[in-house]
């Protein structure tokens, strides 16, 4: 983890310099890239968000379908094509067992650590990196990190691609923005990752006066905004990008490694006083996460295998559930045959109510039912059972479930291994979201609050070093089960060894098992003792030892001298004929 230092020197850019860049339209090329951006993910990738959203979560997604039209759901009740809950409630269970499970608001989810196994071992260098984690959980849970990454989890599961701007922020140094999938648009670097993010959203004209002051906007907003016509919605456009040494880019002077610009959308160089843009700043480092669940080649955007698994599920899952009341409803309410005279006659259902009628044709039974309905709906209710097991299934949401449905003999322990066991499963997509979600956010956080100097003074072992970030959650832990019980299980081998062969156990190294053990398990490191302080302790533990085995061989020694005093040798006594060299 990089630790860059502000450039105090760096100047800032001003509008005027951005005219100088473009004097004819400056946010063209960006608006241009914008268009390209969006064309690529409207050839097939809107389509399958949308049907991805309309079965799993309707209140997702804001798709730009071409300039000047939004499909936007906001507001709108997207509900009423769902009548089984389950793909929902599946989704839901599983973006919630990573938030506890992965990033736990109320658990020590990572640790700082330097490759250096020596300095590691330093109390000054542990005890450093302890109090920098400190700080950053203290930060994430004072700013609005831990809903906001709950909605990037969201969007994982459900599209495969999700996407959060980090920003400083002066009350609570970091402010998060989750972003909902089709208003942001992004770029590959030469890594394959999403370095560029462009979107699109809507503010009112009094909350862009308000964000980026009145004479930064464009006469059409200021009109609106004197006119008390605030409230008018008005399309604008972000773009995050690499700054690239030598273009023509707003930022190409600046020193700053992203570059970031606001302006309204199909605004032209000659609104606002001809400065074209709202804002234009920089990042020192990448502002933004892109998490994607899975990705196939070099595509941009991700697949969640879980949502476009079991999307056909899903949709089956409707229709039979229509299928099952359309059944019941015949049954209930079946067609109903009666006499032709009864025809333009009110005829009443109501429990207790007469319909009346003059004649009856010979041979008529009243009014009756078409045909006899007997709504079998077993089959359907048992398809429905199994499609909602397997949506169940596919959401992983028997991992994060308690083991209730486990032998009740079973120990605490068994109980913890057998979840860590069902977590581990979930290995290659943990992996990903620690590095595309986790180690992006505190990398963040960590240079923000570096800048700040919100951290504690850097050891002078550790200034020319690197930091790791290590991940000790739960289901971090579980990727790490196969080791600790792989020691456990030598060690107990060993034990029961040494009660035949007690010098079995000279070939353990009980200190190495021990530190990697707390390791594997995330315990802090100032409950495990250091090489230095264990080595103070068992010296003088040993001094101690040595000091009690002196004295007890002076008493012991005194005893017996007592006893030679006591007996008697001839004339005189065992001791004298000691002390003059008398054989006893």
């Amino acid at each position: 983890m990089s630790k860059k230092k502000r450039n105090k020197n760096s100047k800032k850019p001003t509008l005027e310099h951005v005219q100088s860049e473009n004097k004819q339209n400056p946010v063209q090329p960006y608006m241009v890239r914008f268009t390209q951006l969006k064309n690529i993910a409207n050839n097939g990738w809107t389509t399958r968000w949308k049907e991805l959203s309309n079965n799993f979560d309707p209140t997702k997604g804001r798709y730009l379908i071409s300039d000047g039209i939004d499909d936007d759901n906001r507001g709108k009740n997207n509900y009423t094509n769902i009548i089984n809950p389950t793909p929902i409630v599946a989704r839901r269970n599983l973006s919630s067992g990573l938030l506890g499970n992965l990033t736990s608001p109320t658990g020590k989810w990572f640790r700082l650590a330097v490759r250096d196994t020596d300095l590691m071992d330093s109390s000054e260098v542990s005890e450093y990196l302890f109090e920098v984690r400190e700080v950053l959980l203290k930060i994430f849970s004072i700013s609005n990190f831990y809903g906001a990454i709950h909605s990037v989890y969201e969007e994982l599961v459900t599209f495969g691609t999700a996407s959060m701007l980090i920003e400083e922020d002066f009350d609570t140094v970091i402010r998060c923005r989750p972003f909902t999938i089709g208003e942001y648009y992004l770029a590959l670097g030469p890594n394959l990752e999403p370095d560029t993010l462009y979107r699109q959203f809507s503010l009112s004209a009094r909350q862009l006066v308000e964000e980026f002051g009145y004479d930064e906007c464009s006469t059409q907003v200021q009109a609106n905004y004197d006119s008390n016509q605030g409230e008018t919605l008005i399309k604008v456009i972000h773009c995050i990008q690499p700054r690239v040494q030598g273009d023509a880019a707003v930022l190409s002077d600046i020193n700053k490694p992203f570059e970031s610009v606001y302006f309204e959308a199909g605004g032209k160089g000659d609104t606002n006083a001809n400065k074209g843009f709202l804002r234009v700043t920089g990042y020192d480092e990448k502002p933004f996460m892109a998490p994607r669940w899975n990705v196939t080649a070099g595509d941009v955007y991700g697949s969640s295998q879980p949502a476009d698994i079991s999307l056909g599920d899903a949709k089956q899952l409707q229709t039979e559930e229509k299928l099952k009341l359309k059944q019941l409803s015949k049954e209930t309410e079946p067609p109903l045959i009666a006499p032709s005279v009864l025809k333009n006659e009110v005829i009443t259902q109501v429990p207790g109510e007469v319909t009346f009628a003059d004649s009856a044709e010979p041979g008529s039974q009243g009014v009756r039912p078409l045909w006899e309905v007997r709504a079998n709906i077993a089959p359907i209710a048992a398809d429905i059972q199994m499609m909602e097991s397997r949506i169940q299934r596919t959401f992983f949401n028997d991992l994060f479930q308690t083991v209730i449905n486990e032998t009740k003999r079973m120990t605490a322990t068994e109980v913890a291994q057998r979840r860590e066991e069902k977590l581990a499963l979930l290995g290659p997509a943990v992996n990903r979201l620690q590095r595309e979600v986790l180690e992006n956010s505190i990398e963040r956080t960590f240079a923000i609050a570096e800048r700040l100097n919100l951290l504690p003074e850097v050891p002078e072992a550790l200034a020319e070093r690197e930091l790791e970030i290590q991940y000790v959650s739960a289901l971090a832990q579980a990727q790490q089960i196969v080791t600790t019980q792989s020691l456990e299980q030598v060690f107990a081998f060993a034990g029961n060894l040494s009660a035949v062969f007690p010098e079995v156990l000279d070939r353990l190294n009980a200190d190495e098992a021990l530190e990697g053990y707390a390791e594997d398990y995330g315990i802090d490191p100032k409950l495990v003792r250091s090489d230095e302080e264990v080595a103070e302790i068992r010296q003088a533990r040993a001094q101690a030892r040595a000091q009690a085995q002196q004295q007890e061989a002076i008493t012991q020694n005194a005893q017996n001298a007592k006893v030679m005093a006591e007996t008697k040798v001839g004339e005189s006594n065992a001791l004298e004929a000691v002390l003059s060299g008398v054989a006893v």
